[in-house]
């Protein structure tokens, strides 16, 4: 694991551990917290695509596979970008709560 350059502390990659991500999110709204489920299972699902992609030893299978992945692909960076929008939000309210 990398350490970030700032703390010295360990990075921690989006998802990897859970003790941490959960701990986080539970301070989350509701919202929040829903939406980052979602992404969570659709990442999932990305992967289990992503292996099938990869493991298609016919031209036929890729052409089958490679549908599901993009359209996952796509639904998986919509829902992010929503909630990175959410975050940019929840940070502004912050930071005017604060003044």
């Amino acid at each position: 694991m990398a350490e970030t350059k700032d703390t010295g502390e360990k990075a921690v990659k989006f998802g990897k551990i859970q003790d941490v991500s959960l701990k986080t999110i539970e301070k989350a709204p509701k919202d929040t917290q829903q939406k980052y489920h979602a992404i969570s299972s659709k990442g999932e699902s990305l992967k289990i695509v992503e292996a099938d992609v990869l493991n298609s030893s016919t031209k036929d299978d890729i052409k089958t596979q490679l549908p599901k992945a993009i359209v996952v692909k796509k639904n998986l960076k919509k829902d992010v970008e929503i909630l990175y929008a959410s975050f940019k939000n929840l940070r502004k309210l912050t930071v005017m709560l604060k003044k």
